[in-house]
């Protein structure tokens, strides 16, 4: 990655990270993937205007597209599944664990 396009990556990656505010290294994950496909299709359209025939990238937009959505449709689930976690908090472990050796 030349520096200029890593220079790019960060700071799109960097804006990603303020706008999601990943809480576990999963959620780090999903931003990185996120980041990542916005910068390729911003690579990609640079190509395509210079492309003589452009729609060739289309197979390379359309694959970051599919990245970007999936990882992004995990992201927006966030606050619905600490809704359920918070609804339905899991059993202590070790209460489960002292009544079993009891019976």
């Amino acid at each position: 990655m030349k520096s200029s396009a890593k220079a790019e990556f960060e700071r799109i990656l960097e804006a990603c990270r303020a706008e999601f505010a990943p809480q576990s290294e999963h959620e780090r994950f999903l931003v990185e993937i996120v980041a990542h496909a916005r910068w390729k299709l911003q690579i990609i359209e640079q190509a395509r205007a210079r492309a003589d025939r452009p729609e060739l990238l289309d197979r390379y937009a359309a694959s970051a597209r599919k990245s970007h959505d999936r990882a992004l449709r995990e992201l927006q689930k966030r606050p619905k599944r600490a809704a359920r976690r918070a609804r339905n908090p899991p059993d202590d472990p070790g209460t489960l664990t002292d009544t079993a050796y009891r019976a």
